[in-house]
């Protein structure tokens, strides 16, 4: 693992430092969910929310394949979160 934050830091890729975030290749995606995508290996992307104006909640990552499946379930504990830990379904 940390030979692969190495990496992403020294390609140049995205990534948080210090409280900033260095933006990038991202895209909202409704629902107050945002897709960081990261162009490495099988295209890896990172699914994550923000609450405030400095808090940032991962909620799941995958890669390209398993994209449709990452951002129902981000979306899905993005609500459990919003809704104090209820998941209504």
């Amino acid at each position: 693992m940390v030979e692969f934050v190495e990496r992403f830091k020294r390609n140049g890729c995205h990534y948080f430092t210090r409280g900033s975030y260095v933006a990038g290749d991202s895209e909202a995606l409704g629902d107050g969910i945002v897709e960081l995508k990261i162009h490495y290996g099988p295209g890896y992307r990172v699914y994550y929310a923000r609450k405030g104006k400095t808090v940032y909640l991962l909620l799941c990552g995958g890669n390209k394949s398993s994209q449709k499946k990452d951002i129902k379930l981000a979306k899905k504990y993005w609500k459990i979160y919003k809704t104090g830990g209820k998941d209504n379904g």
